[in-house]
C-alpha cells in the first residue's frame, strides 16, 4: 500500500529559532508562573490596577489612644517587652 502526501513536508526550522505559532514553543518560555498565569487569567482576569492619573489618597487621621485620649504621637512604645505601649504622663488640671 502506497502512502499518501496530501500537504508537504514542513521544512525543518534553523536551530536556535522558536517558532511564536506554535503552543508549545510559547510555554517553554513563560516558565512556571507564566504558564499559571496563562491558565488562571480566564478565571481571574487580568490584574486590577487604578487609573495612572488617580488622585491621591487622603491622610488617616492620627489614632488616639483609647486609655488615655492622647495621639499616639504622644506615646512611647518599646518593642524589648512584648510590644508594650506607654501613655504620657497625664497634664495637670488646669485651675
Amino acid at each position: 500500500m502506497a502512502q499518501r502526501q496530501d500537504r508537504p513536508a514542513e521544512d525543518p526550522e534553523p536551530s536556535g529559532e522558536v517558532r511564536s505559532s506554535e503552543e508549545g514553543a510559547d510555554d517553554k518560555r513563560l516558565g512556571l508562573f507564566g504558564r499559571m498565569e496563562k491558565f488562571f487569567k480566564p478565571f481571574f482576569g487580568g490584574a486590577q490596577v487604578g487609573p495612572a492619573q488617580a488622585p491621591p489618597t487622603p491622610a488617616r487621621p492620627e489614632w488616639v489612644c483609647d486609655v488615655c485620649h492622647q495621639p499616639a504621637s504622644a506615646h512611647r512604645f518599646d518593642s524589648s517587652q512584648r510590644g508594650r505601649m506607654y501613655c504620657p504622663p497625664a497634664a495637670p488640671p488646669a485651675d
